[in-house]
């Protein structure tokens, strides 16, 4: 049976139920028979849905939308609407304040006064900050709370207002009720139970005795201690205190006890490691490097790098080959491939070089059909490893990443599609008799390869047509490289940058070449991409940097890889002197 809102919110005034501000709003949804425009209404419900922010909501408030949602328009829209916030709800609000005896709604609505005061023009008056963390203490003090992270976020913000106001005396209580509020609910295995002292009075400066110092600090070395006894490794525990002791001795100055805590947190990684696969030790080393990088523990960095090697080869024994197999009909591959022949072989290179370079807008749309038909896998973070195991990269979801997965999607297509450009290929040799001499004399007519590196591209096709793949790989990647060199040079582009002494000049390597805006505008932004997955992005299959650093395994050196590199060479010659005009 639905009840009038005034009954609702007496029942809720008088009986002060331990209710999160989530529950009260939702009971008066319910239980309410008010009007869905009534005013009243209406302004009970957004005070209690809106939602705080730690770090600032959108609206460079503490509050914001609890939800975006699309309209009838298909446009997004968000609920509570900034705007739905006014003057009048304001003065209501504080009607409702100076007459409720729940402390869990004289906080809220003294809080939004407070928040929201300057935005609609009015100017703010600290009582309503007072109201707010007196009110947090009340909460927290007689247990009004569903859990012990409601009561933690309302001890933060009333520190966070007391520190505002700088009331001596309101930060004094709320410091005292933190210390006493960790101490009652900490528990080591449970590291959001604890260490939030440390974070909310050490970080913040906040005046303590040299007793209470002393204890936030020395009960986290107590609790390092007891969780390393423990029979099963926790080390994500102990980083959460040895994170925390290692800042503050640094800035103590005692560089003994820095080392000392970070090499206990390493010993628990490594046990832990023993536990575990090469893959999930892996992000542990990770972090241990980066740590011992960030307090400047040398020798130790060495020693971590060594381990990321030595373990990245074991993630390489431990990988699971996944394949997928497809089969073709000889019909259907000489109707595909016979697409590409005619009597003009300069027609020909230029379909070749077109059609098998990724098209970014296709692969957006694959990426967004995979996240509809597979929404987990989409939602994962995806880590690249080269072929020694060493983690290259880190994909994350198609949301946050949609870079990244675009990069992966090209990688994979590429790799797809290595068995068509094989056919293609070899079909136009044969339809047009290519030889190295043939291919080799349409090459030099495009500018970018210069008369005086012939012999080595000329080289280069030797190989390619004897089947020398490693030869090939080795000899043209270079070729490559100086061709989009001399590309960037006939656009009137820079090749040079400053030497990292700031002497004299070094000529720029392939990733500088392939970030140039120019690529894109003599090719396309298809052509760009595709240049830079292939050749040099760590998340892709940077054959150039794997190939010319010595990490590629000689089973990289295949005809697809030999393939793919004389595909770039044919696109490079696309370049021609009419071109270098525009």
């Amino acid at each position: 049976m639905k009840n009038s809102l005034e009954s609702i919110l007496k029942e809720l005034d008088e009986k002060c139920e331990i209710l999160s501000e989530e529950e009260i709003s939702m009971k008066i949804k319910d239980s309410s028979n008010s009007e869905t425009d009534d005013f009243k209404f209406i302004s009970e419900v957004i005070a209690f849905d809106l939602r705080p922010h730690k770090e600032g909501s959108n609206w460079g408030t503490y509050y914001g939308h609890l939800c975006t949602f699309k309209d009838e328009n298909g446009s997004l829209s968000e609920y509570p609407r900034r705007e739905d916030i006014d003057s009048e709800k304001l003065d209501y609000w504080l009607s409702r304040l100076k007459v409720t005896q729940n402390p869990i709604m004289k906080s809220r609505y003294a809080d939004l006064v407070w928040e929201f005061s300057e935005t609609v023009g009015k100017k703010k008056d600290f009582k309503m900050a007072q109201a707010v963390i007196d009110n947090n203490i009340t909460i927290v003090k007689e247990r009004l709370y569903n859990n012990e992270f409601s009561a933690l976020s309302k001890l933060e913000r009333g520190l966070y207002l007391a520190l505002n106001l700088s009331d001596k005396v309101r930060i004094k209580t709320i410091k005292e009720l933190i210390l006493e509020f960790e101490d009652a609910i900490a528990e080591d295995e449970k590291p959001g139970t604890w260490s939030f002292s440390f974070d909310l009075l050490l970080e913040n400066r906040i005046d303590l005795t040299a007793e209470e110092r002393s204890k936030i600090i020395s009960d986290l070395e107590e609790r390092v201690k007891r969780l390393r006894s423990n029979a099963n490794p926790e080390p994500w525990s102990v980083e959460t205190a040895a994170i925390r002791l290692a800042g503050y001795y640094k800035k103590s100055g005692n560089s003994t006890k820095v080392s000392k805590i970070l090499n206990e947190l390493k010993e628990e990684c490594k046990k832990y490691g023993e536990t575990v696969t090469p893959m999930q030790y892996q992000s542990w080393l990770d972090k241990l490097h980066a740590y011992f990088m960030q307090f400047q523990l040398k020798e130790e960095v060495s020693e971590i790098r060594r381990e990321i090697y030595e373990n990245g080869l074991k993630i390489r024994e431990n990988l699971i080959p996944i394949s997928q197999s497809m089969t073709f009909q000889d019909e259907e591959l000489d109707k595909i491939t016979n697409t590409f022949l005619s009597d003009n072989i300069y027609i020909d290179l230029l379909k070749l070089s077109y059609e098998f370079v990724p098209k970014e807008e296709r692969v957006i749309e694959q990426i967004k059909a995979l996240a509809k038909n597979a929404p987990l896998l989409s939602l994962m973070t995806k880590t690249v490893v080269d072929d020694h195991g060493r983690k290259v990269a880190e994909i994350g979801n198609t949301e946050d990443d949609l870079e990244g997965n675009i990069i992966q999607q090209i990688s994979s297509n590429i790799n797809i599609q290595a068995i068509f450009l094989d056919k293609t290929i070899k079909k136009i040799i044969e339809h047009h008799d290519l030889n190295c001499e043939k291919l080799l004399s349409i090459l030099m007519e495009s500018p970018v390869f210069l008369e005086e590196r012939r012999e080595l591209l000329e080289k280069s096709l030797q190989l390619y047509f004897n089947e020398d793949y490693i030869s090939f790989c080795h000899i043209v990647i270079p070729q490559i490289e100086s061709a989009f060199r001399t590309l960037l040079s006939l656009c009137e582009r820079p090749i040079l940058k400053p030497s990292k002494n700031r002497k004299g000049h070094e000529f720029k390597v392939l990733g500088d070449l392939l970030r140039d805006p120019i690529i894109e505008d003599v090719y396309d932004l298809n052509y760009k991409k595709y240049f830079q997955v292939l050749l040099n992005n760590q998340a892709g299959l940077n054959l150039r940097n794997h190939i010319c650093h010595g990490i590629s395994n000689v089973a990289t050196f295949n005809q697809y890889t030999a393939n793919l590199l004389l595909h770039v060479l044919i696109s490079l010659s696309l370049f021609l002197e009419d071109v270098t005009t525009a």
